[in-house]
């Protein structure tokens, strides 16, 4: 009974093939492209015009991006990039990059877990490499963008010479409370000097 079902099987997909094969084989694709081609006859009184449509060839992520930022901001004006979506790719980029650097090269006092107490000149060494990143961030967007880059919805502090609110209980707060915390001290410094 089973060798009956493959043998069934097996002619049906045998037959299948050859249809397939004598559908596309070359000589009958090559037959209908010669008749596709083959010109009204001269004594024809109708003229044909015929459309050319030339599309612009489709283009792949990898065609844009480029580790140089102005020939990536260049790549996206060129195929028609809208200039706050280019300034919102290259803020994000921009930040992603000194993201790696943030967590690279700044030493926090979380990363000394062992001491009871954070030194203090470890939370001071990190506050002045954090602002030093901060103001290379912001030259090279300004740089790359222009001096209007920062939109409203920027993630950072807008205060980037005040120390920073981290250590084991500061450090845990949402970026929401923080941002209110460093609002509430602009307005102080702003209240008490200005």
């Amino acid at each position: 009974m089973r060798g009956r079902v493959l043998l069934w099987v097996s002619l049906g997909l045998n037959i299948a093939l050859a249809v397939m094969l004598v559908r596309f084989s070359p000589g009958v694709t090559d037959r209908n492209a010669v008749l596709a081609v083959t010109p009204p006859p001269i004594d024809s009184p109708r003229t044909y015009k015929t459309n050319v449509v030339v599309r612009r060839q489709n283009f792949t992520w990898d065609e844009i991006e480029s580790a140089a930022f102005p020939t990536y901001i260049a790549n996206l004006r060129a195929i028609g990039c809208p200039e706050a979506t280019i300034r919102d790719i290259i803020v994000a980029e921009v930040n992603q990059l000194f993201a790696r650097r943030r967590a690279t090269e700044v030493i926090t006092a979380e990363q000394k877990w062992w001491r009871s107490e954070p030194d203090p000149e470890v939370t001071q060494l990190a506050s002045e490499k954090l602002q030093a990143l901060e103001a290379e961030r912001r030259t090279l967007l300004g740089t790359l963008l222009g001096p209007d880059w920062e939109s409203s919805y920027y993630p950072y502090p807008a205060h980037p010479e005040s120390p920073p609110l981290d250590g084991p209980l500061l450090g845990a707060l949402p970026p929401q409370t923080k941002q209110a915390v460093r609002d509430i001290e602009w307005d102080l410094h702003a209240l008490y000097l200005g």
